[in-house]
């Protein structure tokens, strides 16, 4: 196995010092230019790691005081720069942004990497993995096929929204007024929502723990396997039996971190997008200029030659066409 090369290094330590456990930054998405900002204390613990929290806050988080920035770690910031949570807006606060530490992704491989490098930068931390769906996905198809076998292969009578439910929450009222073209009964909809509920969570959650093996992440006793299951066309499925998928790996343990999370995200884009051997708030010192590290990937030469690039055991034809490449597969 190739080692992975050090590229430079994330120097939490020297970054509280230096800016007194203030951190500030900007977060610029969905068309919003909003700021965050957090307040920090520490201790050196003295053995290659500090013991973080957020001011006049009692929950402490151990983290090391300096992490080395290899290729694998650099990889996973910028994965979760893709398909990472980076916040909400904080109510009552126009502008400000309310960082949060979770991320999407159900492909095994990139479960494990991701889990893998989080634990780099807090120990310590927990994971919550879930699987959301709407619950319209079990009422045809594949996951009404679920259901019904879970029940012995076929479905009990479905009963009244009034022996499901005693008592309707404001959620529930406000599900039933509101109007979806594709949906003639919501009140039966609710019923099914309510009726089976259990049995679609238990699928759910069985689905998300055969992932989560097939990725060979070894559960701990704080990790824990969970479904997020959304009334009937609620967000997504169109049809009975559309599915409205979601997985999202939500990071336990790491209270109040959010903030410095996502100051490192900036200070490693920005310092690889202006090519800064140190980034602006000295938190991330590369070895060298970041744009002399790594080679040159040729598309072209993948497609050809890497046995990756094969489909079905067919090789990519491709074509150059001057500004873009144009390729196919056999048979396809």
């Amino acid at each position: 196995m190739r080692l992975l090369m050090v590229l430079g290094k994330i120097n939490l330590l020297k970054f509280l010092e230096k800016t007194q456990g203030q951190v500030r930054g900007r977060h610029f998405s969905d068309g919003k230019d909003r700021y965050y900002a957090a307040s920090y204390e520490w201790i050196d613990l003295g053995n290659g790691y500090i013991s973080v929290s957020k001011e006049r806050s009692s929950n402490h988080v151990e983290m090391p005081s300096e992490i080395d920035l290899d290729e694998a770690f650099v990889t996973f910031w910028g994965l979760y720069s893709g398909d990472g949570a980076k916040g909400t807006d904080y109510p009552n606060q126009m502008g400000r942004l309310r960082p949060n530490i979770s991320f999407s992704q159900w492909e095994p491989n990139l479960v494990r990497f991701a889990t893998r490098q989080f634990r780099r930068i807090f120990p310590n931390a927990s994971f919550t993995f879930t699987l959301g769906e709407d619950s319209a996905f079990f009422m045809a198809g594949e996951g009404l096929a679920e259901l019904e076998a879970l029940h012995g292969g076929s479905l009990q009578k479905l009963l009244h929204l009034h022996d499901v439910r005693n008592e309707l929450s404001n959620a529930d009222r406000k599900y039933l007024g509101e109007t979806r073209s594709n949906q003639r009964n919501p009140k039966a909809d609710l019923a099914f929502y309510y009726q089976f509920k259990s049995d679609m969570e238990t699928i759910l959650v069985t689905k998300k723990e055969n992932y989560i093996k097939r990725s060979k992440i070894t559960l701990s006793s704080q990790d824990k396997v969970t479904a997020s299951l959304r009334r009937p066309y609620k967000k997504g499925a169109r049809e009975a039996g559309g599915s409205s998928r979601s997985d999202e790996i939500n990071v336990g343990q790491v209270s109040g971190m959010a903030e410095l999370f996502i100051k490192i995200m900036h200070e490693m884009e920005s310092s690889i997008t202006h090519n800064l051997k140190v980034s602006p708030s000295e938190l991330i010192f590369w070895n060298g200029f970041p744009r002399d590290f790594g080679r040159e990937i040729s598309l072209a030469d993948f497609f050809r030659n890497n046995t990756f690039a094969k489909f079905e055991h067919y090789e990519c034809v491709i074509e150059d066409k001057g500004l873009y490449l144009s390729g196919r597969w056999k048979r396809s």
